[in-house]
């Protein structure tokens, strides 16, 4: 029996059965393991310290790869054994090759259960060991890849590493516990980058009650979770916070959902505006893995873009949205990204840039991915409406300040883009002048104009905000260490004038956003008439390369910029999607190389109709006779190319 329970080049007898199955039993009791982290070659796996059950196995020699297998079949055949070895590596990252060595499979069948001649040649072939046991009861564990001991079966949770330096911290659940976390006591097996774990797809089965189970997903470090510290990528807030004693309200709905937590993203400094090389000084910058891989990520839920965009693994990443910190990571390293309708969830126990016009949003890198993930986090009903009424389309939105277009090859792109819009609507666009619009319509009843009257509403509201937020904090955290703590200069560049905006400007930056918001909805989406709505279609990518190591000028410190077209959903509380439509070759610097750079465009829905752009976007992006893609790959690319062509470079070093 001891030979048979322990990985030998041998091959021996396929068919053991346990002597004592009522020595299995389940379990959630912590046991010691003494092997961590078993390597497959290079490829490093976590026992997961936590039994699922507890047995009786002396036979068993320390930890061992296994592939369990619950069935309620009486024979196992040829068949059965080949269709779910192809399941397993198929669906599956953890399993692999080793877990072969040893198998146990569990039935209900009794003594009619028998090894066909056909299957017991497979597994001869394989170099399998068998171990048989009668099940005790109807409940089993999931089948899938496992370490057993001699007294318990841990999961098995494989190990990538943060190549592109997205995570601050990996996480797993307390014991098994999904309500708490904790750091991963392996995390270090890489060295300098961190080590996140996943669990086995095949241990997860989603249900009505449990629809996301299993979805891998980051949490953009601004969002509380239980047991762990919220730093918001500064070390004396990180101090001043603490453990956190509660899970955000918006990512305790995710794990009851079923979703699997693995760690937080790195984010700009309170979620505010940093960009690479200057501005990032507690934290290092994540690394687009688009192009050369020295572009800049984008905005502060950068982590969570770089994550999805970089790690096959991970299927979401949590972030949030004020004036674009989700759709510009989204746009930067080409993939889909999500700001939903505003309020739609609490933002309770979150570190907030500026909570009357926060969002919690996310990116993924499909539009199955986006419909179905929005639809349960969101709580979205069915839409009313399939198609909307019209297309808008704002020629000035397609310049730069300087009213010029960087990339005409870009350009060209996006028409393509929008002539493919038109002719699945059967609808031409419709141009809009919103500044013209404004005008006519004088929302304002004072006759200002749509330049002036937005001239100052986003820093009105947004300074004021953030200065009561960190001076709050900043003073508690003075009491208790008997020193000032450090803030970055995205905060404190904007301090000396924010001095300066009196509390009726405050109220009135409030007011002005409502003004706009309900003429926006009203006048240029027309979603007050009762009758499908209009969209509104964008493009988002200049097309034009962003060197991180490029140096710019110190953040947030300029007044009275205005209104930016970004601000169309922040003002308008609209749901905002941002995803790639085609990538545009430039030659890389960096690299020496023609690399590709993603394009991104945008559409915007009025506020409440999220559930009706998602299904309107997954339907025309999922119909193959238009020719877009509704998935992008993880890496340098976002879409399938040949090999860019390597360019001779004239080295002066």
């Amino acid at each position: 029996m001891q030979a048979l329970l322990t990985i030998a080049k041998t091959i021996l007898p396929v068919s053991i059965l346990l002597k004592n199955p009522g020595n299995l039993r389940y379990a959630t009791t912590r046991t010691m393991v003494h092997k961590p982290v078993v390597w497959f070659g290079e490829i490093p796996t976590w026992v997961h310290p936590t039994p699922q059950r507890t047995h009786k196995l002396p036979e068993i020699d320390g930890v061992t790869a296994v592939t369990y297998i619950s069935t309620t079949n009486s024979q196992i055949d040829g068949e059965f054994l080949k269709k779910w070895k192809t399941d397993f590596e198929t669906k599956d990252d953890v399993f692999n090759k080793e877990f072969l060595k040893t198998i146990v499979i569990e039935h209900t069948a009794g003594k009619n259960f028998k090894i066909g001649d056909e299957a017991q040649g497979i597994l001869k072939a394989w170099g399998s060991q068998l171990v048989v046991s009668e099940a005790e009861s109807s409940e089993s564990l999931p089948s899938g890849p496992y370490f057993f001991t001699a007294d318990a079966a841990h999961q098995a949770w494989r190990l990538y590493e943060d190549t592109n330096a997205a995570f601050v911290l990996s996480l797993t659940a307390k014991d098994g516990d999904q309500s708490t976390y904790n750091p991963l006591e392996v995390s270090g097996v890489f060295g300098p980058r961190l080590a996140i774990a996943v669990p086995s797809k095949l241990y997860f089965t989603p249900t009505a009650e449990k629809p996301l189970a299993g979805v891998r997903i980051a949490v953009k470090d601004i969002y509380d979770l239980k047991g762990t510290h919220t730093a918001a990528s500064n070390r004396s807030f990180r101090e001043y916070s603490g453990i956190r004693n509660n899970t955000a309200p918006a990512i305790a709905r995710l794990i009851e959902l079923g979703c699997i937590i693995v760690g937080k993203t790195k984010t700009t400094s309170f979620a505010d505006k940093e960009l690479p090389p200057c501005d990032w000084i507690e934290e290092f910058c994540p690394f687009n893995p688009r192009a050369d891989g020295f572009q800049i990520p984008g905005g502060s839920s950068t982590g969570s873009g770089v994550a999805v965009a970089a790690y096959p693994w991970l299927d979401i990443g949590i972030g949030s949205d004020t004036s674009a910190s989700i759709r510009a990571p989204a746009a930067n390293n080409g993939i889909f990204g999500y700001r939903p309708s505003y309020g739609v969830l609490s933002l309770d126990n979150v570190v907030s840039f500026c909570i009357y016009y926060d969002t919690a949003a996310f990116v993924a890198r499909n539009i199955n991915q986006v419909s179905s993930f929005a639809s349960q986090w969101y709580k979205l009903d069915k839409p009313k409406f399939k198609k909307p009424s019209k297309l808008l389309y704002v020629p000035k939105w397609l310049k730069n300040a300087k009213g010029e277009s960087p990339a005409p090859e870009v350009d060209e792109i996006f028409e393509n883009f929008v002539q493919k819009l038109e002719g699945y609507l059967g609808m031409k666009r419709t141009m809009v002048d919103v500044e013209e619009r404004w005008e006519k319509a004088d929302p304002s009843s004072k006759g200002i104009s749509f330049e002036d009257y937005f001239r100052c509403t986003y820093e009105h509201v947004q300074g004021p905000f953030s200065y009561k937020y960190q001076s709050e904090w900043t003073k508690e955290y003075a009491k208790q260490h008997g020193k000032a703590p450090w803030l970055p200069p995205c905060v404190t560049n904007r301090w000396p004038y924010v001095h300066e905006i009196t509390d009726d400007q405050f109220n009135e930056g409030l007011a002005r956003s409502k003004v706009y918001e309900d003429w926006w909805d009203k006048d240029i989406l027309e979603a007050q008439t009762g009758e499908a709505p209009a969209m509104m279609v964008d493009r988002w990518s200049w097309g034009t390369p962003q060197y991180r190591d490029t140096r710019r000028d110190p953040p947030n410190t300029g007044r009275n910029y205005g209104y930016h077209k970004s601000f169309s959903s922040t003002f308008g509380a609209n749901p905002e999607l941002v995803f790639p439509i085609g990538q545009y070759q430039f030659f890389s610097r960096v690299s020496q190389r023609k690399e590709w750079l993603p394009i991104s465009a945008t559409i915007i829905f009025p506020k409440g109709h999220d559930a009706m752009m998602l299904e309107f976007m997954r339907e025309f992006l999922g119909n193959s006779s238009i020719g877009l893609k509704g998935e992008v790959l993880t890496g340098p690319t976002a879409f399938p190319v040949g090999e860019p062509d390597m360019i001779k470079p004239d080295w002066k070093l």
